[in-house]
């Protein structure tokens, strides 16, 4: 496969390879390492054998318990499943529907990006989430990372 940040997912949305980016240490995050990727429950058996291939390891689904609920990952054989969420509600607002957010977007159409802009700060700064200060994120990834 070829270093494409966008992956040939069939079935899921927002699949992307973040390797190749460079850390604040200026270390460079290894290719097939790390995929951000959302609607895992949609994956087709196509995706899940072409996520077996890449060598899949790691499952961490960071959505909410009601957002877990109401669609479910699908997980290559290849990975271990690890639900660690964020919020306890869905704060990304990624679970409303389309006919729910066409109405803020029309009047005002960069008002999704803001709204991203603030809950991905707040993901790691409000003390409400859990994945605060007391958020330990070589915990958490170390199921898909060895750590020295």
């Amino acid at each position: 496969m070829s270093l494409n940040r966008l992956l040939p997912i069939e079935a899921g949305h927002n699949f992307r390879e973040l390797g190749g980016y460079q850390t604040t240490d200026g270390r460079q995050v290894q290719w097939h390492r790390l995929i951000r990727a959302g609607a895992l429950g949609q994956l087709s058996e196509a995706d899940l054998a072409l996520l077996a291939q890449l060598n899949v390891t790691a499952d961490i689904d960071f959505r909410s318990p009601t957002e877990l609920e109401a669609a479910a990952d699908r997980v290559p054989h290849t990975a271990t499943y690890h639900h660690e969420p964020v919020f306890d509600t869905d704060r990304t607002e990624s679970s409303k529907t389309n006919a729910e957010l066409e109405p803020l977007l029309v009047a005002d159409p960069d008002s999704g990006a803001r709204h991203m802009e603030v809950t991905y700060q707040e993901m790691v700064t409000e003390p409400t989430s859990n994945n605060s200060t007391s958020f330990n994120r070589k915990e958490v990834f170390s199921c898909a990372f060895p750590f020295p």
